[in-house]
This record gives C-alpha cells, sequence and structure tokens, in this order.
C-alpha cells in the first residue's frame, strides 16, 4: 500500500510540474499595453502619430518557463477635442494600425516586439489635417491647443492615454506631450 501511496504521489508531482507552465502562461501571459505619442519630420512634412505596444515579459523566470506575451487582435480609435473648451473636433475616428510585418489594417494581431503604429494627423501643403480613415476623409484642423486621447480596446478593457497637442502654423514648431496615463475599465464599448 506504501509503495502504491508513492507512486501515486510521484505521478501528481509530475502531472503538478508539467501544468504549472499552463497555469504562469494564464496569470502572466496577457497583453500588458503601453501608448507613447510621438511625431515625424520628414520630406513631406510632419506627422504625429501613436504607437501601441504589448510589452515584453521581463522576468527571467517566466521566460525560462515559456511564458509569452498573447498576441491580441487590436483595434484603435483617438478622440480630439479643444484644450479647455473641451469641444470635440473629432470623435472615436478609427485608425489603421500598421505593423513591420502587416499593411495597415483597422484590426492587426499585437505582436510584443512590434508596435501598432497610426497616423492621426498630418501637415498637408502647410495644413495640419485630421484622418478619418473609416469614413475615407480628412478633417481640417486650425493651429491651436488641442487634447488627443487614443484608446484600444482588449476583449471588456478600453486601454486609454492622453496627450496635449499645441498645433502651430510652422510644422516644426508644433510639440505634443502626454498628460495622463491608460486607464482600464471593465465593460468597455467605444
Amino acid at each position: 500500500m506504501e509503495i502504491a501511496s508513492f507512486v501515486i504521489g510521484i505521478i501528481a508531482l509530475v502531472i503538478g510540474l508539467v501544468t504549472l507552465p499552463t497555469a504562469f502562461q494564464m496569470w502572466w501571459g496577457q497583453p500588458k499595453f503601453q501608448i507613447k505619442f510621438d511625431k515625424s519630420l520628414e520630406d513631406n512634412g510632419l506627422t504625429l502619430l501613436f504607437a501601441v505596444h504589448n510589452l515584453p515579459i521581463k522576468s527571467a523566470l517566466l521566460r525560462f518557463l515559456g511564458v509569452v506575451r498573447v498576441a491580441p487582435a487590436i483595434g484603435a480609435t483617438y478622440t480630439i477635442s479643444e484644450f479647455g473648451t473641451n469641444k470635440i473636433i473629432a470623435s472615436h475616428k478609427r485608425v489603421k494600425l500598421q505593423t513591420d510585418i502587416d499593411d495597415a489594417k483597422y484590426t492587426v494581431r499585437l505582436e510584443s516586439v512590434l508596435p501598432g503604429v497610426a497616423t492621426f494627423l498630418m501637415y498637408v501643403n502647410g495644413h495640419p489635417r485630421l484622418f478619418d480613415y473609416h469614413n475615407d476623409e480628412i478633417i481640417s484642423i486650425e493651429p491651436g491647443e488641442y487634447v488627443i486621447r487614443a484608446s484600444i480596446i482588449y476583449i471588456d478593457t478600453l486601454y486609454e492615454k492622453s496627450a496635449r497637442i499645441h498645433l502651430d502654423a510652422l510644422p516644426e514648431r508644433t510639440t505634443i506631450s502626454a498628460i495622463d496615463e491608460i486607464h482600464h475599465r471593465n465593460n468597455a464599448s467605444l
């Protein structure tokens, strides 16, 4: 009887050790998003964009156990309002996200090494213009102070980050700076 108990104990230990990586993956492999704002001054003018990152696993132990970030399929929107008055200029405009492995799409699979990058404003002939990819339109916007809120939804959680934009008539004097952190809310909908 003692031998049978010992064998059953060894089998239970082996099964427990085999299932640990799966349990760790469920707990620590969920996506961890970060949204960053940036600007790019190129030959064709200034472009304002935001990048959505799925942060990699930093723990050496978790990586050793085979835990990897889930590569979720996400979409993104942005809302721009005037700073101070909160008058909405563009609300929940869908953007196409671009990764290094995919063409720009409304929904991309976000690997932990490649961000999804979305252009939301570009200077065209010296004038700032917002992009509404879904309706295939370009929205004119005057120089001034604005707030952008970039949003992504993954399952039932909304991730947002806001930035303050100073749009200048001269593209090189336009600035963008983050003003708050990402918020998480369950039962999200846009």
